[in-house]
């Protein structure tokens, strides 16, 4: 079936860092892959992380994995959109083509940005809000370990309260409280 013919289901989930959007896509993909559906998940920010490596390989260290530099993705994310401010977009929807090309029945992105949420809405992705209260957030972020934090005040950041999602995770429990929920909308996306 060629891919104008093929239904492909797309999901983005945005939300201030530390709230559990990778958590969630964690739990989340075992959920629509067991349903039959072939995942890929595709990040809007993959070129701030490729900078981000080649940024600390040059120093000759490395982040561990799951680590950021949220500073440093901050600086580097609005640059790129003063210079080409539809850049991640663009790039990010190309990744996308190339996934649905290779047989991807749905697209989850788990690092969607207010300012992005518009261009992806657009694109036919459904929006997942995931929250979580700024303490624990907080504390997340510091058992990451993080190299510095992003600033949930950034020009990035900003709007996702205005946001109508498609769906909505309050992550203020455990994570057994928050996989509940992941089941729960996995099962709502593998049947639609």
């Amino acid at each position: 079936m060629a891919l104008t013919e093929r239904a492909i289901s797309r999901v983005a989930l945005f939300g201030l860092p530390g709230a559990g959007k990778s958590t969630t896509v964690s739990f989340l993909t075992p959920v629509l892959e067991a349903a039959g559906l072939k995942v890929s998940v595709v990040k809007l920010a993959q070129p701030l992380y490729d900078v981000q490596h080649a940024f600390y390989g040059r120093l000759g260290e490395e982040l561990a994995p799951g680590q950021q530099d949220g500073a440093l993705l901050n600086f580097l994310g609005s640059h790129f959109r003063r210079i080409s401010p539809d850049f991640l977009v663009a790039d990010f929807a190309r990744r996308c083509e190339a996934a649905a090309l290779s047989g991807a029945d749905l697209l989850l992105c788990d690092d969607a940005r207010p300012v992005d949420l518009g261009p992806l809405a657009a694109g036919g992705f459904r929006l997942v809000r995931v929250s979580a209260p700024d303490a624990l957030r907080s504390a997340r972020k510091a058992q990451r370990g993080d190299q510095t934090a992003g600033r949930d005040d950034h020009p990035t950041e900003l709007g996702g309260e205005s946001v109508i999602p498609d769906f909505e995770l309050v992550n203020e429990g455990s994570l057994a409280t928050l996989e509940r929920q992941v089941v729960a909308l996995g099962e709502v996306l593998a049947g639609q």
